[in-house]
């Protein structure tokens, strides 16, 4: 009989020995308590994720198990959080679980553990275990019950800030302000245990509404608050600065354009434009913080930062706005950007400025002019840039096409972009008209162009002129110049006549010069213009040129030297408009 009873005895003392060993062995991951042995009765031991949490040893296996009781903690009847969690100094675990939370139902169900392991009353009686928490945790616990949207959240801290010393209510009290915006009760355990008295028996919808409104009205009062900080801060800062020395400035500039408040780096900018209209340069410490604030995170602060970069031109500058540059988002600033990248074009920024020309308004215009500044430079586009930018510039009709777009479409359009710039001296617009003459003005076979444009817009005169200075300084063009000059209103304010012909007149040949003014010898204004005031210096040594500053002497009706032969003008037979070739 003794064996009988004796033998199960043993039996299930070896079972519960191995099956202790089995739970309390170490174990790197969550893979490895999976695959334990089966029991007696055949089935596989169920995982316990807060034991593989505790065991987890490196950061891959700690997440997967932290991930595994974070799940457990929200099914339908979740276990307390371990004391171990409570009890360790620092919370490493209770910590990190927070950390790991994404969503508000992952803190409720840390929060409802912490609650149940907190809980020690039986029968429904509220006792708490405030006391068995290390430091650390007390304020990690804090930290997820205040982010906990329910009223049993809520009752625990009220009891906590009942129990605890004076002395220790405030980051309770700091807590329950976070939950409820009732910032106004204070640390009073009273006032709280009275409010939650009135409140704690309403439906979880109402509640959170009732949450959800004092954080609201909690929001306002701070962000008031927070603005007349702010206000009083930036203009005890402006009468601070303002009341230095301009020897003194750039020092305090350079420190309120790096400054942690963004109201006072915004009013840096403000001071700063409003010295340079007063003539005071900033400092290179104060330029190389402002070429910082390019990075700023508020749009605001990078916008006037590359505004006071487009009036400073700091060194430097250029490469720090290219970057900047292609890291912008926001238009609006993109815009100002692309206006002071014209200074100094970058050929990193490529990519930048097409991205800005596809977008659209407002930054098409400033990124087309910054991308001709680029083209200027000598730069040279691959065929798939040059392609984005020829998409974005055409099909345009001449009701939307840019200036600049004009000047780009010249250089980078080819035979067929050229053409369409020619057809543009056409349009009804003005600007686009002006535009596409000063494309122009780099090819020889446009001369023809441009002096039937301005036959038909006299603003696009002077620069028919400069084409013909360019590329065919010969009488023939001289003399068209002139006749078009002369068909236009006379400039009252001028005090030469015909100033545009006379200017282009001073790049032309002596010979072409007279044959023009002998072509026009009917026309004193138009000989006075081409010829001026001749002296004979002007003119070669030798008898060649007696003879021809004689001649222009005598179409001028200037009585000639005694000692020069005199040629009179053969105005008979003076070429006319129908004459060919560069005479």
């Amino acid at each position: 009989m003794m064996f009988v009873w004796w033998l199960p005895i043993r039996l299930g003392t070896l079972l519960v020995v191995i099956t202790t060993l089995a739970v309390v062995a170490p174990r790197p991951a969550l893979a490895t308590v999976q695959n334990e042995p089966e029991t007696e009765t055949g089935t596989s031991r169920p995982v316990d994720p807060m034991l593989v949490f505790s065991l987890a040893g490196d950061d891959p296996s700690r997440r997967e198990a932290g991930r595994a009781v974070l799940r457990l903690l929200t099914e339908p009847s979740p276990p307390p959080a371990p004391t171990a969690w409570l009890s360790e100094d620092p919370a490493v675990s209770l910590r990190f679980l927070v950390g790991m939370a994404e969503s508000q139902a992952e803190i409720e169900a840390l929060a409802g553990a912490l609650i149940r392991a907190l809980r020690t009353g039986e029968n429904g009686e509220a006792r708490w275990a405030f006391e068995s928490l290390t430091a650390d945790a007390r304020s990690a616990t804090l930290g997820v019950l205040a982010r906990s949207q329910e009223a049993a959240a809520c009752q625990v801290l009220v009891a906590w800030l009942e129990a605890a010393p004076a002395a220790q209510r405030q980051p309770i009290a700091a807590s329950l302000h976070a939950m409820t915006g009732r910032d106004d009760l204070a640390a009073s355990p009273q006032a709280w245990r009275q409010w939650l008295g009135r409140h704690q028996h309403l439906p979880p919808l109402a509640w959170r509404g009732l949450l959800a409104e004092g954080l609201h009205r909690r929001a306002e009062r701070l962000a008031l608050r927070e603005r007349d900080l702010v206000a009083r801060l930036v203009e005890s800062t402006r009468r601070f600065y303002t009341s230095l020395a301009p020897a003194d400035r750039s020092g305090a500039m350079a420190s309120l354009l790096a400054d942690t408040e963004p109201a006072v780096r915004l009013l840096a900018t403000d001071l700063l434009l409003r010295d340079l209209e007063r003539g005071i340069s900033p400092g290179p410490e104060a330029t190389v913080a402002l070429s910082n604030l390019l990075n700023d995170p508020l749009p605001s602060i990078r916008q006037a930062s590359a505004l006071l970069i487009d009036r400073i031109v700091p060194e430097g500058s250029a490469a720090r706005l290219s970057v900047a540059l292609r890291r912008e988002t926001e238009p609006e600033v993109a815009t100002v950007m692309l206006r002071a990248y014209r200074r100094a074009p970058d050929p990193a920024a490529i990519d930048a400025l097409l991205r800005w020309l596809e977008h659209g308004e407002p930054t098409s215009a400033p990124a087309m002019r910054a991308l001709l500044a680029l083209l200027e430079t000598g730069y040279t586009p691959s065929d798939d840039q040059r392609d984005r930018v020829l998409a974005a510039i055409l099909p345009h009709d001449a009701s939307t096409i840019l200036p600049s777009a004009v000047h780009v479409l010249a250089r980078l359009g080819g035979m067929e972009g050229q053409m369409i710039v020619r057809e543009l001296l056409d349009t009804s617009r003005a600007e686009v008209r002006r535009a596409a003459a000063d494309a122009l003005l780099v090819f020889p076979d446009a001369v023809e162009d441009l002096l039937a444009a301005a036959e038909q817009d006299s603003s696009l005169l002077q620069r028919a002129a400069d084409a013909v200075a360019r590329h065919r300084p010969w009488a023939l063009y001289l003399r068209q110049i002139a006749k078009l000059e002369m068909a236009q209103p006379a400039d009252a304010a001028s005090d030469q006549a015909l100033p545009i012909t006379a200017s282009l007149a001073t790049f032309l040949p002596v010979g072409e010069r007279l044959a023009a003014a002998q072509a026009l010898a009917r026309i004193p204004l138009a000989v006075r213009a081409i010829l001026g005031q001749p002296q004979r210096e002007q003119y070669p040594a030798g008898p060649q040129g007696d003879r021809a500053f004689a001649r222009a002497l005598s179409l001028l009706g200037l009585p000639t030297p005694a000692s020069e032969p005199v040629e009179a003008p053969d105005t008979d037979h003076a070429p006319d408009d129908a004459a060919t070739g560069p005479r």
